[in-house]
Formats: structure tokens, C-alpha cells, sequence
């Protein structure tokens, strides 16, 4: 098991390697994502939507809004928030989960 300086450490050196993210965090991120898209299916098919339609059109919308926000976030939000970024992008991730919640 590791220490918390073990821990810290490791966290520190995966802040400062901005341009490289590990496949474990690709993978919590994706599971993330497929969740979100989990419950889009479940309302698509309660109100009898086409799900292949709403698969395919969730799929080019969802790669347009990574694109996007990829380039935001690396060249206006990601320089002017500097070290905060992960923590603020983060923050915005468990806010848009809760307005899902509940609205």
C-alpha cells in the first residue's frame, strides 16, 4: 500500500505531464462518458426513439463537442487557469452530473 507522499508525489508528477494522459485516466473518463450514454438509451428507448439514429447523431455531436472543447480548454482555459485547470474542469464535470440529476 502506499503512503500519502507516495500518493502526493504521483499526483504532482501527473500534473506537471500536462501532455500525456494515462490510459487509466482515459478509461475513468470513458467509463464516465458511457454512463451518461447509458442513461440516453434507457430515455431513447422509453420514449421510442430510434436508437440508431440517436446512437449515431450522439456519437458525431459528442465527438464535435470533444473536439471543441479540446481546443478551448487547451488554448484559452487551460493557459489562463494554469495550475487550477484539472481541479476546475473537474469541479464542471460533478456540476453538469448533478444539473443531469436533477433537471
Amino acid at each position: 500500500m502506499k503512503s500519502t507522499n507516495e500518493m502526493a508525489e504521483e499526483i504532482d508528477a501527473s500534473v506537471q505531464d500536462k501532455a500525456h494522459i494515462r490510459y487509466r485516466e482515459i478509461v475513468v473518463v470513458a467509463f464516465g462518458l458511457t454512463f451518461n450514454n447509458l442513461g440516453t438509451g434507457i430515455a431513447a428507448s422509453i420514449t421510442g426513439v430510434n436508437i440508431g439514429l440517436t446512437a449515431m447523431c450522439t456519437f458525431v455531436i459528442s465527438l464535435i463537442a470533444l473536439w471543441f472543447g479540446s481546443k478551448l480548454g487547451g488554448r484559452v482555459v487551460g493557459p489562463l487557469l494554469g495550475d487550477y485547470a484539472p481541479a476546475v474542469s473537474g469541479i464542471l464535470l460533478v456540476i453538469l452530473g448533478l444539473i443531469e440529476m436533477f433537471w
